[in-house]
């Protein structure tokens, strides 16, 4: 080489001080700006191998050709080369004039092979600095394939990477190459960080997909960069150390290798263990908030990084973004935190749902660096996460009691903290399974409550005493709310009182007046011949049996109507009308009168004025009057809505359905109905031949000869 002490350069002139360094190729030494007198280093081509022996011409043309190519590629980058952890260049010899080409850069505080072969028993660095190393990494190779798309650097090694002030810079880019232009001769870079694939020539000439070459062969010694930063001990993975078995001299590939490479790469499980270990270390000097977890992403970063298969590792974009979030797993942050619950009452047993929108950075899974309390028995409760796009929804199993509940919800951080407070309460069934049936019977409108109707007629049928029960109950209930909108209850306790005593004997139960919510409730409930009934707050009550067919009825009263068949004039058939005053086209247009319809929700509806339960349909078909009982009688024996005492209703009954308008279609009959019976039977009968029908349809009453059709609507007597 050239011994000139001084040298000129394209922009400056230097004095060379002494020699600091040799490589495979270049030989750096320590020199003087002197326009400035500032310290630099300057990189020649070798002459000589390590051990002084002179290299052939050819060699030399080699070492020359890589010094010029690093040169060029150099001087494409040289003002962003720094920021992004580029070794720069300052200045340059291009070769001519009978000189070697120089480089003149930083000269740098020796590379990051001084932090790896560290003889203490701790790091010389903490997870901060580790992955920083890493970082900048990553960034120089980010940015060459940024600057050139189809290029790689082939030589990524601990010694290539020089520090600059406590960072790191990639340099030595003489075995840098585009993709397109790489051949068998010059694949192999230095052998012990190489990549498995890119000692199969061969292969990757051919063009198997299988053997691509891309940018991503120079993650791979990333990969065993930040192993040896992380057992800080020298040494390769085990896997790693099987080339130098399958690789010649001159870096080629030995025969019948190709296929072996295929079984080169990663670490194994003592190994990984081992780095366990050392993370373990890391995150002890660091005290983070979430040792194991980072720990864990390491690890799952480092075999991504390692993977034998180069389609299945990251590229230098995608892993720094990864990398990113192991940083931020060091220091975490929670910069937002919004808790809301989807409702602040809620069913006992019900799971309770809290939204949390949360913003912050290195954050782990929540259930992670997220716990909930329940403040009075300060117990953590367990909850099931799931992530939304820009929330996280927690579920947490159903509370057993009802009551005010307050829920802490707490984060890793004790300054950042929520409170919620919800209700719990019991259901209109979990009141009734609970036997606190004053409570349930106040929810009518619970899809449950006319079973629950069922089944107090059902137990209170069993004997006197649980009758007894029942009316005490229903009494309870009563003096809580208004009777006159709860008729369904009304006739229920009318019907228990039957089965306690003995049959009503009247066709009316007046209520007291201004007495729907006194304290007793049954004792104008009873009825007999001008019996006096003395309530429980000793108040006396007539009911007046005699004249029940001279008074007038008022809206409020509750009426029972004849459920007896009989045979009935016109005259009869049109008193009757008036005395109810029921609806009819021809003999009362204005009548009206006042149902209190329960959609019992079983294909029944109850009248709470009139005690009766009706099919919500009928007859699918209609059908003539010897057909009916066969009807009925199937009704009673598949116990339709669970009763058995199905029937064909008087014309009274029937009658009393009708409206004054047209409600249900073109029908005068409430839309609680079904359309499709628009005149049916009644068992009053007209004559021997005839019977008495109802014309939904039209509005009034009729009759049909028995031989005629008409549909069926069955009736009983019921809650």
């Amino acid at each position: 080489m050239n011994n000139e002490n001084h040298i000129q350069c394209a922009n400056d002139s230097y004095e060379i001080i002494h020699q600091e360094g040799r490589g495979n190729y270049g030989v750096v030494y320590k020199a003087r700006r002197l326009s400035d007198n500032r310290i630099v280093a300057i990189k020649m081509p070798a002459d000589k191998d390590s051990s002084n022996n002179l290299y052939s011409t050819q060699q030399v043309e080699k070492t020359i050709s890589k010094v010029k190519g690093e040169i060029e590629f150099l001087k494409t980058i040289a003002t962003e080369a720094e920021a992004h952890h580029i070794i720069p260049l300052w200045d340059w010899h291009d070769g001519s004039d009978d000189h070697y080409p120089m480089m003149v850069m930083p000269l740098c505080h020796g590379t990051l092979s001084n932090y790896c072969r560290n003889p203490g028993e701790d790091h010389p660095f903490d997870c901060k600095q580790w992955l920083g190393f890493i970082e900048q990494i990553l960034i120089a190779l980010s940015f060459m394939r940024q600057t050139n798309t189809s290029s790689i650097h082939r030589d990524v090694k601990i010694d290539n990477l020089l520090m600059l002030r406590k960072k790191v810079y990639l340099s030595d880019f003489g075995t840098f190459k585009e993709l397109k232009r790489l051949g068998t001769a010059s694949l192999a870079g230095s052998i012990a960080w190489g990549a498995p694939e890119q000692f199969i020539p061969e292969k990757i000439e051919s063009g198997e997909p299988s053997y691509q070459l891309t940018d991503k062969a120079d993650i791979y010694p990333v990969g065993l960069i930040m192993y040896m930063l992380l057992t800080y001990r020298g040494t390769y993975p085990k896997a790693q150390s099987k080339l130098e078995t399958l690789i010649d001299a001159g870096g080629r590939c030995l025969p019948n290798a190709p296929q072996q490479f295929q079984k080169i790469g990663g670490i194994d499980e003592n190994e990984k263990s081992n780095c366990m270990k050392y993370l373990t270390q890391l995150t002890q000097k660091n005290d983070l908030p979430f040792p194991q977890e980072f720990s864990n992403g390491c690890m799952q970063f480092l075999e991504k990084l390692l993977n034998p298969v180069i389609d299945k590792r990251p590229d230098a974009k995608s892993a720094l973004k990864q990398l990113k979030h192991l940083q931020e797993m060091i220091y975490p942050t929670i910069t937002q935190l919004k808790v809301t619950c989807q409702t602040d009452r809620i069913p006992i047993g019900t799971p309770i749902v809290f939204d949390v929108h949360a913003q912050g950075k290195g954050l782990p899974s929540i259930d992670k660096w997220l716990s909930i309390y329940e403040k009075q028995s300060n117990k953590a409760l367990a909850f099931q996460s799931r992530v939304l796009k820009d929330s996280y929804q927690l579920k947490l199993p159903g509370m057993k009691q009802e009551g005010s509940y307050t829920f802490s919800i707490q984060t890793y951080d004790s300054n950042i903290s929520k409170t919620c407070n919800i209700k719990i309460y019991a259901t209109p069934p979990i009141l009734w399974k609970q036997k606190r049936y004053e409570e349930a019977l106040q929810h009518e409108t619970d899809k449950n409550y006319p079973a629950w109707l069922k089944s107090i007629e059902q137990q209170a049928s069993m004997s006197k005493e649980a009758c007894q029960n029942w009316l005490d109950i229903l009494d309870s209930v009563h003096q809580k709310i208004l009777i006159k909108n709860r008729p369904d209850l009304f006739v229920l306790i009318a019907r228990l009182i039957v089965m306690k005593d003995r049959p009503l004997d009247t066709q009316i139960i007046a209520p007291a007046k201004n007495k729907e919510k006194s304290a007793g409730f049954f004792s104008w409930m009873r009825s007999g011949k001008n019996e006096k009934v003395r309530k429980k707050s000793n108040t006396e009550i007539l009911i007046p049996a005699q004249k029940i067919n001279h008074r007038q009825f008022n809206d409020g009263d509750v009426i029972r109507l004849r459920s007896k068949p009989k045979t009935l004039s016109s005259d009869d058939m049109k008193a009757m009308i008036k005395k109810y005053n029921f609806s009819d086209s021809s003999v009362n247009k204005s009548g009206q009168f006042k149902n209190k319809y329960v959609d019992n929700h079983d294909l029944t509806v109850t009248d709470g004025r009139t005690g009766l339960m009706w099919q919500k349909g009928g007859s699918d078909n209609y059908m003539v009057m010897k057909k009916i009982n066969d009807y009925i009688s199937g009704l009673n024996k598949q116990k339709f809505a669970g009763y058995s005492d199905w029937r064909l209703p008087t014309l009274e009954e029937l009658m009393s359905l009708m409206e004054n308008k047209q409600m249900n279609g073109n029908l005068y009959i409430d839309p609680v109905f079904n359309k499709k019976q628009r005149w049916c039977w009644t068992s009053d009968k007209r004559s021997s031949s005839s019977s008495w029908v109802v014309s939904f349809c039209n509005g009034n009453v009729d009759w049909y000869s028995m031989d005629y059709n008409g549909y069926v609507r069955a009736v009983r007597f019921g809650q």
